[in-house]
C-alpha cells in the first residue's frame, strides 16, 4: 500500500496544477455548462422565485391569476400611462418623450456655446499642459507594467513547487449533490436547464411544457396612430387605447430649428463682416497717410487693390476653414485629454488589483499544497444529471439566471 501511495503521488504530481484547493467545487452555472439536461429528474425543493430570472416552482405557476387586461389610460399631467387588469394595474412614466425642456435648454445651450467659444484658447493651452502631464504619467505605467511582469514570474515559479505538492488522498470528496451546488453559487448566467421531469409537488421546478399548459392569453400587440396620437394595447380580441396627444410638442421642436438655423447664418455674416471692417479700418488708416505722397501713383495703386482683394477673399476662406479646423480639434483635444483621463484611472486601479490578486495568489498556493489530492484536474467536474443524482433537494435555495 505504501508503495501504491507513492506511485499514485507521483503520478498525480504530474496532472493537476492549478492554485485552488476549491477549483472542482461547482456552482450551478459551471454545472449546467458541463451538461444542462437533468434525463427526466426532478428538481425538487425549490425556494419560491422572485427575481424574474429565477426557475419557477410549480406552486407559483399554479397561482399565475388569468385576469385580462381592462383598461388603459394616460395622465397628461403626470405624463403616466396605467394599464389595468382585474383589480391590479401598473403605471410607466412617459416624461422622457416629453422634450420641452430640451427646446427651452437650447436658447440657454446656444449662449453657452458663444463662452465656450471665448474659452477654447484657454482649453488649447491647458490641452498642452495635460499632454504633458499624460506623458509622464504613461511612463510610470511602463515601470508598473515591468513589476507586473516580475510579479507575474514569480507566480510562475510558485506553480512549478506546487507541482511536487498536493494535498489529501480522496478523489470524491468534491463531488456535491444540488443543494451543495446551489449554496456556492444558485446563479445559471443565461444558460437553459434542460431534460427535467414533469413537476408533482408544489416546490418541484416547474417545465416548460407544464407552464405552456397552464398559460393564459398573452397580450398580442401595442400599436400606435400618429394621426390621432392614440396608443393600443390588444390582448386576445380586447383592446384598450390611450391619448398621447399632451406630449405632442413638435411645432415649438420646430421653431426651434428654425431659430437656431437662423443663428447659425447670422453668426456666419457677422464673422464675415467683423473680418471685413477690420481689413478696411487697416487699409484706411493707411491710405490716409499716404495719401499727400500717394497722389500720382493712385492709378498703380488701384490695381494693386485688385490685385490685393482678389487675394484677401482667398485669405478669408482659408482662415474660415482653418477655423472650422480649429474648433474640430480642440473638440478631439478635449476627447482625447478624458480618454487619457480615465485610461490613466483604470491603469492605476488594474494594477491594485494585480497588486491584490498576485498576494492572493500566493495565500491560495499555501493553502492548496495542504488540500486536495487526486490524479486529475477534472474527475470531479460533473453535469445536471450527475448533480441530480447525487442529490435532487434544493432545500428551499433559488435557482436564478434561467
Amino acid at each position: 500500500d505504501i508503495a501504491t501511495n507513492a506511485t499514485n503521488l507521483a503520478n498525480h504530481i504530474s496532472a493537476d496544477g492549478d492554485l485552488s484547493d476549491t477549483n472542482e467545487i461547482q456552482n450551478i452555472e459551471e454545472v449546467l455548462t458541463d451538461g444542462n439536461d437533468a434525463n427526466g429528474l426532478v428538481l425538487t425543493g425549490l425556494g419560491a422565485p422572485t427575481a424574474a430570472s429565477d426557475a419557477a416552482t410549480k406552486a407559483y405557476v399554479d397561482s399565475v391569476a388569468d385576469d385580462d387586461i381592462t383598461g388603459v389610460s394616460f395622465d397628461g399631467g403626470t405624463n403616466e400611462v396605467t394599464v389595468s387588469e382585474g383589480g391590479t394595474s401598473f403605471s410607466a412614466d412617459l416624461s422622457s418623450l416629453d422634450d420641452s425642456a430640451g427646446v427651452a435648454a437650447n436658447a440657454a445651450d446656444i449662449a453657452n456655446n458663444t463662452t465656450a467659444i471665448g474659452n477654447n484658447a484657454t482649453d488649447i493651452s491647458n490641452n498642452a499642459t495635460n499632454i504633458s502631464n499624460n506623458t509622464t504619467a504613461i511612463g510610470n505605467n511602463a515601470a508598473n507594467i515591468t513589476t507586473n511582469a516580475s510579479d507575474i514570474a514569480t507566480n510562475a515559479t510558485n506553480l512549478a513547487n506546487h507541482i511536487s505538492a498536493d494535498g489529501d488522498l480522496s478523489d470524491t470528496n468534491e463531488i456535491q449533490n444540488i443543494e451543495e451546488v446551489l449554496t456556492d453559487g444558485n446563479d445559471a448566467n443565461g444558460l437553459v436547464l434542460t431534460g427535467l421531469g414533469a413537476p408533482t409537488a408544489a416546490s418541484d421546478a416547474a417545465t416548460k411544457a407544464y407552464v405552456d399548459s397552464v398559460a393564459d392569453d398573452d397580450i398580442t400587440g401595442v400599436s400606435f396612430d400618429g394621426g390621432t396620437n392614440e396608443v393600443t394595447v390588444s390582448e386576445g380580441g380586447t383592446s384598450f387605447s390611450a391619448d398621447l396627444s399632451s406630449l405632442d410638442d413638435s411645432a415649438g421642436v420646430a421653431a426651434n430649428a428654425a431659430d437656431i438655423a437662423n443663428n447659425t447664418t447670422a453668426i456666419g455674416n457677422n464673422a464675415t463682416d467683423i473680418s471685413n471692417n477690420a481689413t478696411n479700418i487697416s487699409n484706411n488708416t493707411t491710405a490716409i497717410g499716404n495719401n499727400a505722397t500717394n497722389i500720382t501713383a493712385n492709378a498703380s495703386d488701384i490695381a494693386n487693390n485688385t490685385t490685393n482683394i482678389s487675394n484677401n477673399a482667398s485669405a478669408i476662406a482659408t482662415n474660415a476653414s482653418d477655423i472650422a479646423n480649429n474648433t474640430t480639434n480642440i473638440s478631439n483635444n478635449a476627447t482625447n485629454i478624458s480618454n487619457n483621463t480615465t485610461a490613466i484611472g483604470n491603469n492605476a486601479t488594474n494594477i491594485t488589483a494585480n497588486t491584490t490578486d498576485i498576494a492572493t495568489n500566493a495565500t491560495n498556493l499555501a493553502n492548496h499544497i495542504s488540500a486536495d489530492g487526486d490524479l486529475s484536474d477534472t474527475n470531479e467536474i460533473q453535469n445536471i444529471e450527475e448533480v441530480l443524482t447525487d442529490g435532487n433537494d434544493a432545500n428551499g435555495l433559488v435557482l436564478t439566471g434561467l
